[in-house]
């Protein structure tokens, strides 16, 4: 069982993973897109109006400065439903009719991407456990990719940062001590970790191997780890 802040298992709560990744600042590559989302409101507004006074143009930037939160909310909800029709692809073999052109255009990257590399997948959007840490998430895919036991995390968003590898990193740690997963693989042992990002405008796929960064992507998602549940200790 997931909440917001924690998964819940045999009566233990876990922090999640995006929850810790989630303390890191953010702030300058936010500030310039929420800054881009309410110039893009107010001109579109602007060039729709048939007048302008002051009291009109200060409802258009009231409104305008809140304009990001609308579009986070639906690229969150293109993110899930991108999210939604591949693990239905991969459950079924079937291509899920996507609603709306940005989560076809996901999907179809995914298609893209798979086309070209030999993909046999162990699990998707499997919740894993690291009791150690008190840590839990939902990894996206676990598969033999090309031959390579690889983790595979997808993202719809416009770039991959920095906290994305240390979200993965810990989802690879964790196949370790899932037992099923260790059983299906033949020991567990994962020796790549993948971010693939499903573009929702072209329809193609990036595929960003971050094999080479994991050891300290590691260590970097567990120091924030210990730094987080100092902060927020569970009752």
């Amino acid at each position: 069982m997931a909440s917001f802040k924690y998964y819940e298992r045999d009566g233990r709560k876990y922090y999640r993973v995006t929850a810790i990744t989630g303390m890191l600042d953010k702030s300058n590559p936010f500030m310039g897109w929420a800054v881009n989302c309410m110039e893009k409101y107010a001109l579109e507004r602007i060039q729709k109006a048939h007048s302008l006074d002051v009291t009109s143009v200060s409802l258009i930037l009231a409104e305008a400065k809140r304009s990001y939160r609308k579009v986070k909310t639906e690229a969150a909800a293109i993110g899930t439903a991108v999210h939604e029709a591949v693990r239905v692809y991969l459950a079924t073999g079937k291509e899920p009719v996507a609603p709306g052109a940005e989560v076809t255009a996901g999907f179809l990257a995914f298609l893209e991407w798979e086309a070209v590399h030999d993909v046999k997948v162990i699990a998707t959007e499997r919740t894993v456990y690291d009791a150690m840490w008190g840590v839990a998430g939902t990894m996206d895919m676990l598969a033999w990719v090309d031959g390579d036991l690889t983790v595979v995390d997808f993202k719809t968003s416009r770039a991959v940062y920095p906290e994305m590898r240390y979200q993965v990193a810990e989802y690879r740690a964790m196949v370790a001590f899932d037992e099923e997963l260790v059983k299906a693989t033949g020991g567990g042992k994962v020796v790549k970790s993948l971010i693939l990002r499903l573009d929702k405008e072209s329809g193609m796929p990036q595929s960003h191997d971050i094999s080479d960064t994991y050891p300290t992507d590691l260590i970097i998602f567990r120091k924030l780890a210990e730094a987080y549940t100092l902060i927020n200790p569970i009752n």
